[in-house]
């Protein structure tokens, strides 16, 4: 589905697009950076709020670890509690 993003937006009007693909793009997917242009075409989102939603996430980047090993619920929670 990552590949035909911008299909589904504007073609079928499917309001979706994962975070996955805008923040890492893992399968090298062109032109996505005109996403914001793309959502805006199609419906009246404000992209500025994906925007800030994507930012929370890339703070959040401390989860991503090489070993693969998960945080801990208390970790998780204390996360949570410090970013909401």
């Amino acid at each position: 589905m990552q590949y035909f993003w911008d299909i589904l937006i504007t073609d079928y009007g499917c309001p979706f697009i994962k975070r996955e693909l805008i923040q890492l793009n893992p399968a090298g997917i062109p032109f996505l950076s005109r996403w914001r242009a793309v959502v805006a075409s199609r419906s009246e989102y404000d992209t500025s709020m994906i925007e800030r939603h994507l930012q929370r996430f890339e703070s959040a980047r401390w989860w991503v670890r090489s070993d693969k090993k998960q945080p801990s619920i208390e970790a998780k929670i204390e996360f949570h509690a410090h970013n909401s």
